[in-house]
């Protein structure tokens, strides 16, 4: 927290998101894997990685406001019409818990529900554009938009 002048304050790190990765990170490292795109439009910017105690490993990318709101949006619907294994709720599985408290996933997007849009039927790519289910809001842009930025993203890892 660079805004303050107690130095306890200043040492203490500023919530800005949470989510439930289902894994115990051990690691995190800047940088990518894949190289930059020298085009300069990419829809986010790998900035970290994470290496889990399973042997998973993760990106965390910035970015723009208006992809995150496109990609919050896509999330929030296909989460609808997608159901996870066993039933579970994709916003209560991704839910924040500590022993203290329990928050909704904020500031972050699910990649891999997000990479899912590529093998909907066209039948659910329409409940997902129209927003079709409960809590679902029509996404108001092509679906070769969408494809494609989906695409980009899938790019990243």
């Amino acid at each position: 927290n660079t805004e303050t002048t107690s130095e306890d304050e200043a040492k203490r790190l500023q919530w800005s998101g949470g989510w439930h990765l289902g894994d115990q990170i051990n690691r995190f490292k800047h940088g990518s894997l894949v190289m930059a795109n020298q085009e300069g439009d990419a829809p986010a910017i790998p900035k970290l990685l994470f290496g889990t105690v399973s042997g998973a490993i993760g990106v965390i990318a910035t970015l723009t406001a208006d992809k995150y709101q496109i990609l919050h949006h896509l999330e929030t619907n296909m989460s609808k019409v997608i159901r996870g294994v066993g039933g579970l709720d994709h916003a209560k599985w991704r839910q924040f818990r500590s022993d203290q408290r329990t928050l909704a996933s904020t500031n972050f997007v699910d990649g891999d529900l997000i990479e899912l849009f590529l093998d909907l039927t066209e039948d659910e790519v329409n409940k997902v554009m129209m927003g079709s289910h409960e809590g679902g809001e029509p996404i108001h842009l092509p679906v070769t938009e969408i494809t494609k930025l989906v695409e980009e993203l899938s790019r990243l890892h």
